[in-house]
């Protein structure tokens, strides 16, 4: 049985600065020595397949980041936000903290996996994963993903590994396509419905004659949908991408006291352009059933798609 990591209050202090553990450098070290075995989270089949598309697969690679939720800024949102808020209407909150903390979660986690990618001499991460957890006010992201080395053409050189999503498989049919991985992206929102009088009458009962519609909650999750995926095309038009796919979708929804309904949201995808050799004009259009829902907010060209199953590592 391996002994427990200590980190001293050095290490630590380096690590919240940025820096990699020194456990994470000394298994890295060992994959890039002389006889270093390769590992990877792909599948047998992906990782068969990598040599027939020229991919070299160097090794697995970890993010992780573990933040206090921020009290931060609590706004209202929605209908009627601006006046003053009567005595028994709905009303929607925008908890800024909640999103600031699992946003700066997962990009710390999001850098981690790119300098340990660049340490094993890669110019791609592939196969990302994401898992979240959170543990009473703590939020915690991680990431996981295979670290591999395209080629000559795959990145201009100086640039961070780019980090994907998307399958050793898929990377080759996109790049087929004349389509480039650009990054992965995210969006995160949080808002809460106070319920109205009549809700919360509704609520009490136990049983009702018919069912309703609760419509400030149905407002809540759209908002915060619309507030996420916005949120994802404003990150992915910073890489200068067209295109966001393969979307996951993770959501927690819950009551709290007071009536109030409680929905966090998380997008995760692949932002992705065409490449240097295709030339294509902006649309301005959006398409994905996510990023038609949402409503086109913004001057940003940049389709949404939605993961419909899971690729094969």
């Amino acid at each position: 049985m391996a002994a427990p990591v200590v980190l001293t209050p050095d290490e630590l202090e380096a690590i919240a600065g940025g820096a990699l553990p020194s456990a994470a450098r000394r298994r890295l070290a060992e994959l890039t020595g002389i006889g270093g075995m390769s590992s990877s989270f792909l599948t047998v089949a992906a990782d068969s397949l990598a040599p027939e598309l020229g991919v070299v697969v160097l090794g697995q690679v970890v993010g992780c980041c573990a933040g206090s939720l921020a009290a931060g800024v609590v706004r209202a949102v929605g209908p009627g936000s601006e006046g003053r808020h009567k005595p028994g209407e709905a009303r929607w909150l925008e908890r800024s903290g909640t999103v600031e903390t699992w946003t700066s979660s997962r990009l710390r986690a999001l850098s981690r996996i790119q300098d340990q990618a660049g340490i094993l001499g890669a110019d791609a991460v592939v196969g990302v994963r994401s898992s979240r957890r959170q543990l009473e006010s703590v939020a915690e992201v991680v990431l996981t993903g295979t670290a591999v080395r395209i080629g000559p053409d795959w990145l201009r050189e100086g640039r961070r590994p780019v980090v994907t999503a998307a399958s050793v498989a898929e990377v080759a049919k996109l790049r087929a396509r004349g389509l480039q991985p650009v990054g992965l992206v995210g969006g995160c929102a949080s808002v809460g419905a106070i319920a109205s009088s009549a809700t919360a009458r509704a609520l009490r009962r136990r049983r009702g004659r018919t069912s309703r519609e609760l419509e400030e909650f149905t407002f809540a999750f759209s908002e915060t949908r619309r507030r996420a995926v916005d949120r994802l095309r404003r990150e992915a038009g910073r890489l200068g991408a067209r295109g966001v796919i393969g979307v996951e979708l993770d959501d927690l929804v819950a009551f709290r006291g007071g009536g109030e309904y409680h929905v966090v949201l998380h997008l995760l995808g692949t932002a992705v352009r065409p490449g240097p050799d295709v030339a294509r004009k902006p649309t301005g259009r959006v398409g994905g059933a996510a990023a038609r829902e949402s409503g086109d907010a913004g001057p940003y060209p940049i389709a949404v798609t939605l993961r419909t199953g899971a690729g094969a590592g």
